[in-house]
Formats: structure tokens, sequence, C-alpha cells
């Protein structure tokens, strides 16, 4: 009698077995579903970091033309820097009066600042040429003054050793 519950038992061992065998497509399924899922947050999570990366990007570019047009205008307010003409024209090209009248007086005054240019250029060699003058002369002035005063000394020393001979 001790048999027919060993049988039972093995009996239920491979009805297990069968029914995990059974439910082994569905697992499969379960974990092409699972994997379906993941693949999609992975996409989704690397389409937006994708998007923000762009947005920060686009927020970059943006915030370097607005530092290189401030700097453009800062050193065009200097008058380090020409301002670009086709950014922005000042005189209509429909008649060519205004532009050559413009020209004109643009072209005096470069002449005039250039003339400035030149003259200040002339003062500051002029200034130049008198502070190495004035070197000189003091330089000059410090070897006579050595001299002179070499001379008393000697004459001062001579002095004393003919006293201490005589």
């Amino acid at each position: 009698m001790s048999q027919p519950p060993e049988l039972d038992t093995e009996w239920i061992h491979y009805l297990e077995a069968v029914k995990g065998l059974a439910g082994l497509p569905n697992l499969v399924d379960e974990r092409r579903r699972s994997a379906k899922a993941d693949e999609e947050a992975a996409i989704a999570r690397a389409t937006t970091a994708r998007e923000l990366a762009l947005k920060r990007c686009d927020d970059w570019q943006t915030y370097g033309k607005r530092t290189l047009a401030n700097s453009e205008a800062r050193l065009v307010a200097a008058h380090i820097l020409v301002p670009d003409a086709s950014a922005a024209p000042t005189i209509s090209y429909d008649a060519p009066e205004p532009l050559i009248e413009g020209l004109e007086l643009l072209d005096k005054k470069l002449a005039a600042e250039v003339a400035g240019l030149n003259e200040a250029r002339r003062a500051g060699r002029a200034r130049a040429m008198e502070r190495a003058a004035e070197a000189a002369r003091k330089a000059a002035l410090r070897r006579e003054l050595l001299r002179i005063g070499g001379l008393i000394l000697l004459i001062v020393l001579g002095a004393l050793l003919l006293r201490v001979i005589f």
C-alpha cells in the first residue's frame, strides 16, 4: 500500500512539470512584453534627455549670440570696431547723393583724425626727444660734478698729506 502514494507523488511531479512546460510560452510572451516595456521606457528617457540637451544647446547658442552682439556693440561704442554696414544700412540706396555726401563726410572725419593722430605722434616724438636731451644734460652735469668733487677730494687729501709730511 505504500507504492500508490509514491506513484501519486511522481504523477504530481509529472503534472507540475507539464503545467510548467505549458506555461513556458506565456513566460516567453511575458518576458517579451517586459523587455518591450523596458525598451520603450529607455527610448522615452533617451528621447527626453536628447530634447533637454538640444534645448540647452539652443539656450547656450542664444546666450552666445546675445553676448556677441553686446560685445560688438560695446566695441563699436568704444570706437574700436567699425560697425557692420550690411547688418543695418543707414543710408537708402535709392539715390546716390546721400551716399556720396556721407562718404565725403566720413572721408573728412577720417582725414581730420589721421591728421590729429600724426600731430599727436609728432608731439610725442618731440616730448621724447626733450626728455632724452634733459636726461643727457643731467648725466653730463652729474659727470661734471663727480669730476669737480674728485678734484676737491684730491686737493684736500694732498693738503692733508703735505701737512703730515711737513
